[in-house]
């Protein structure tokens, strides 16, 4: 081959003359020297080559990559002095030096091979060196340019929505006026959630032709999810609801795919969102936690790979980028960034950071910076975007070719890297519970009203789905439904209020967040009632009845039904001149009937048993001239309340001392424990978290308004009320109630008049009796292990969605103790701090290996309340409130059936009293039902589409599952498997009027069925 040689005049102390400011940042961070394999040096030499040091910085001449290394020279520095680089091929490049340090170029090979360097004076070759050299990174910088996204927090609401279409429209500008330049140094826009374009939309519809121009250019992407949330406390349809504008609207409108998320500032986010994302078409997760506020400095000291593909509890996985300085990469101060500040200052800052993955052994040749816009006038959030980022990029690529920077969006790294290196990327399997969840808490009325608004869309949806295949003609609300999602989404995104949370803003912007959640719950309790009453209409029988509505798929027995029985007809039966009667077992049911006429309303509390899967009883009213009496195994009196089951002791001083499972024969409250079960304990920290003072509330047993402590309700419920004197203002009644012929214990924990202030919280305490124990915590779509299935540096402190599990290995059986308004938990000990006056003081308490880990007790902390933070969320709360528990205890080897306890807790059957009908569906039956008991249908829904109702079906205790689901009271004519946007995948078999499916553990499935009535 033709030999090739360059010449050039360099002048030094660097290659171009562009660098010569930056010779001593070259020195600094490229000071390992090669060492040769052969050293050659004519007798005589004046002059050597002592040190060569390549760098990974490269740049193009003509058709040639060229490597910069740094070269250092010892002896007299002549004026003719050549450094020849010579590699295989005939390539050979000549730099002439004039000083003892500088750089010279080598041409590149992608392979490792020899590099010569002969050293030459005059032409005279003086020294000759060899190596085996080995190719540099060629590094890219994937650029992605954001406003991070916060509906309130900078501003009032409404001026926020304001600017956010003014931050769409800047960048469409920035895209415009980058149309004739560099690739790679084009503007490009990234929304955060689909909020934006949706929201843009709607005020600028004339826009979608340039939105979608840009989109499949390339030049725009819009992420997924709606916007930033607490993803541990939403509800698992809401993991499903969130990616529907994106998938379903977006998509096909902009003409481009959407395949990432970006969760940005919130340091977490739960494990089941992998396996609703990547059924729905998510393949990649941007992934930018806050890297300082409240836990954020534990996540960016902890030591993780940056990529991986993060593992669901399910099959799925989604390729994770986690940043390392949150949204604000490459931060120069508190509200600027290198790279709005030209070439010349981004230099320095990052050879530092790509020195350090070279250091740290980072295996790809690319990295991804998020970089959030900054206002001139402070904020990162919400604010504009910032041309000067496309003019850095530009002026650094026409100084090299590698590092090169690319203004990118997350799809295009994530491409880079999948199509570069998938099977370099490790996995990682765990949840990463969110340092700020308990924010939700810090209004905590409103957070039990968002978790009862989940439960009650699922019924809801259910219910109307179910009619609107009774009756083709009754209008499904697909309208009303879809906009209750959207406002409970909103309701859980993370902006709770204002940056400085006592100014008057703070209070504006959270009124309107709760008034979108208050105006979905309530026309969605609505859409309920009026589903039921249409479903009671189609039941028939011409007595007057109590029709009772199981929402589950499993058959259930209910008690009390709240919050109230809905009347069809004018029936009394507030005077006990009524019994029903069970259709099944022809047996009358004893209940209590207590009349509201002044409400138009009633409560009923009568044991409605096995009530069929996602179906229904008709119990029948007939008169009865002499109140019924009924066998019992109930006992209340005397200190104690006691059913077949279990026998609680109280003591006077103490409250709720002892729980014996007369099945299991234990007892299983941990009677040494440093609290008493249902202890109420205030707690303040002061400034820096330094006083940490704890108060406990004593329940009493007492008299209570010329009412007994302990009774019965018509022998088939027992209950006694405790009273607490308690820190501070309020007072809380705690009652514990029994039911014949039910295996749990229900705790109603009333608080009244509370008013919780800057820097407090409150709990209710369980200690647990579980030798040998473990912690399983039930979040959406998901069951986790405390500590052992969670990744290093999240928080230890969790979000419960119904469900925890003790488990005693040891003893074969676990209690389980479920929640329905107050989320957070604790474990073993109190122990989260506060940072309320400082938030930096978390540093201090919280360090990565120092935070306390695995529990010594199976005790319960549930937090039902703080105020601790002093941004975002609210400074302090008021008001009365009711809290929900419920335990009870199985063997281990019925662990299929943990979940259920507290799904029917949260998830209460509902209940309606008809006059009576013509309608031809049965007294007893099942709309659905799913089989075995590890599986269960978390959405029933009509499809988007219209053709065909949508259910998901979801493995609940982690091992595979061969699933049958039936429609006895529908014909099934046609079902597919869908993604988990309802897209069709597969035609499924139908067999017996069913379908069968196999399920891994933790796996949902989706399928689209045709329905119609038999």
């Amino acid at each position: 081959m033709k030999k090739i040689i360059i010449w050039i005049l360099i002048a030094l102390p660097i290659c171009a003359s562009a660098l010569s400011k930056e010779q001593s940042v070259f020195k600094k961070y490229f000071n390992k020297p090669v060492v040769a394999k052969e050293s050659n040096l004519a007798p005589g030499a004046k002059t050597r080559i002592t040190k060569v040091c390549p760098s990974y910085f490269f740049v193009q001449e003509q058709t040639l990559l060229l490597q910069l290394v740094r070269v250092e020279l010892a002896g007299t520095i002549g004026s003719n002095l050549v450094v020849r680089a010579i590699r295989h091929g005939g390539l050979s490049y000549d730099n002439k030096v004039s000083s003892g340090e500088g750089i010279i170029k080598i041409p590149d090979l992608r392979e490792k091979a020899g590099l010569e360097l002969k050293l030459l004076d005059n032409g005279k070759e003086i020294q000759s060196l060899k190596y085996d050299w080995a190719p540099a990174k060629q590094w890219k910088v994937y650029i992605t340019s954001v406003s991070h996204l916060d509906l309130g927090y900078t501003n009032t609401t409404e001026k926020v929505f304001e600017k956010r279409n003014q931050i769409t429209e800047m960048a469409l500008d920035f895209m415009k006026k980058t149309d004739n330049w560099q690739e790679d140094a084009k503007y490009r826009w990234t929304m955060e959630g689909a909020w934006e374009l949706k929201y843009f939309l709607e005020k600028h519809p004339e826009r979608l032709p340039e939105l979608q121009k840009r989109a499949q250019e390339g030049r725009l992407e819009v992420c997924a999810k709606l916007v930033h949330e607490h993803t541990e406390t939403e509800g698992y349809e809401e993991l499903f609801r969130d990616v529907y504008y994106s998938k379903l609207e977006a998509e096909p409108l902009l003409g481009a795919s959407v395949l990432s998320i970006m969760h940005n500032d919130v340091d977490g986010i739960t494990w089941g969102e992998v396996s609703a994302l990547s059924s729905s078409g998510i393949k990649y997760f941007s992934f930018n936690p806050n890297s300082f506020y409240r836990g954020g400095n534990i996540l960016h000291a902890t030591k993780f790979p940056q990529a991986f593909y993060w593992q669901g509890p399910g099959p799925g996985e989604l390729l994770t980028w986690r940043s390392k300085d949150a949204y604000t990469e490459l931060p120069s101060g508190l509200l600027s960034s290198y790279l709005f500040e030209g070439y010349s200052k981004l230099f320095p800052a990052l050879i530092e950071l790509l020195s350090r993955y070279e250091q740290d052994g980072y295996v790809y040749d690319a990295i991804h910076l998020t970089r959030s816009g900054a206002d001139k006038t402070g904020a990162n959030d919400n604010a504009l975007p910032r041309f000067e980022l496309c003019e850095t990029i530009k002026e650094w690529n026409e100084h090299f070719a590698y590092p090169r920077l690319i203004s990118a969006t997350p799809k295009m790294f994530f491409s880079y890297l999948e199509n570069n290196f998938a099977e370099q990327i490790p996995k990682a399997r765990g949840d990463m519970p969110d340092w700020w969840a308990d924010g939700v808490i810090t209004e905590a009325k409103w957070t039990a009203m968002s978790r009862d608004l989940h439960h009650l869309l699922y019924q809801t949806e259910a219910l109307a789905s179910i009619v609107s295949i009774l009756e083709p003609s009754h209008q499904y609300p697909h309208k009303e439904i879809n906009d209750a999602y959207y406002n409970n989404i909103l309701f859980d995104e993370h902006t709770w209020g204002y940056m400085l949370n006592t100014a008057p803003q703070h209070k504006q912007i959270f009124n309107i967040k709760s008034s979108w959640l208050k105006n979905a719950h309530s026309q969605t309790f609505e859409l309920q009632k009026s589903s039921f009453v249409e479903l009671a209409k189609k039941i028939g029988g011409p007595e007057p009845g109590i029709i009772v509505f199981n929402p589950l798929s499993w058959k259930a027995s209910y008690w009390n039904f709240d919050p109230e029985i809905m009347i069809t007809g004018n029936i009394d039966i507030s005077n006990d001149e009524y019994i029903a009667i069970d259709p099944e077992t022809n047996r009358e049911v004893i209940g209590v009937f207590i009349s509201e006429t002044n409400s138009g309303f009633s409560h009923l509390y009568f044991p409605a048993n096995n009530i069929p899967a996602l179906g229904y009883k008709k119990f029948k009213l007939v008169s009865s001239s002499q109140n019924a009496k009924s066998k019992t195994f109930l006992k209340a009196g005397n200190g104690a309340l006691e059913n077949h089951r279990f026998k609680l002791t109280f003591d006077n001083q103490k409250g709720l001392t002892s729980i014996y499972d007369k099945k299991l024969g234990r007892e299983l409250i941990d009677t040494k424990a440093k609290y008493n079960f249902g202890d109420f304990i205030y707690r303040k920290q002061d400034f820096a978290d330094i006083t940490d003072v704890r108060k406990t509330g004593k329940p009493v047993i007492s008299g209570m308004e010329g009412k007994k402590t302990f009774y019965m309700l018509s022998g088939k419920m027992a209950l006694a009320m405790l009273s607490s004197n308690i820190p501070g203002k309020g007072s809380i009644v705690e009652s514990y109630i029994l039911y014949d012929e039910q295996d749990y214990i229900d705790m109603i924990f009333y608080y009244d008049d509370y008013k919780n202030k800057p820097g407090e919280s409150r709990y209710f305490v369980f200690p647990f009796n579980v030798p040998e124990f473990e912690i399983w915590v039930e979040t959406p779509y998901g069951k986790m292990k405390p500590y052992y299935e969670q990744l290093p540096g999240f928080a230890k402190f969790w979000a419960v969605s119904h469900n925890v599990e003790l488990r005693s290995k040891s003893q074969g059986f676990t209690i389980i103790w479920s929640t329905k308004e107050a989320p957070m938990i604790e474990m073993g000990e109190i122990t989260k701090k506060a940072g309320y006056y400082n938030q930096m003081i978390w540093p201090l308490w919280y360090r990565a290996g120092i935070y306390p880990w695995n529990p010594d007790k199976p005790t319960i902390y549930s937090e039902i309340m703080n105020n601790f933070q002093n941004t975002n969320f609210s400074p302090s709360q008021e008001g009365s409130m009711t809290f929900h528990y419920r335990i009870t205890a199985i063997d281990n080897k019925d662990m299929d059936k943990a979940h259920r306890a507290g799904w029917e807790l949260s998830v209460p059957a509902i209940a309606v009293l008809s006059q009576g009908g013509s309608g031809e569906l049965p007294p007893v039956g099942s709309f659905a039902q799913v089989s075995p008991d590890n599986v269960m249908i978390t959405a029933f829904k009509k499809a988007e589409d219209g053709d065909g109702y949508i259910l998901r079906i979801y493995e609940v205790s982690g091992k595979p599952a061969q699933a049958r689901l039936e429609f006895p009271l529908f014909k099934l004519t046609d079902a597919w498997l869908t993604d988990g946007v309802e897209r069709e995948k597969e035609k499924l078999a139908i067999k017996d009027n069913g379908i069968s499916l196999e399920l891994a553990g933790f796996e949902v499935k989706n399928v689209k069925a045709k329905l119609i009535p038999k």
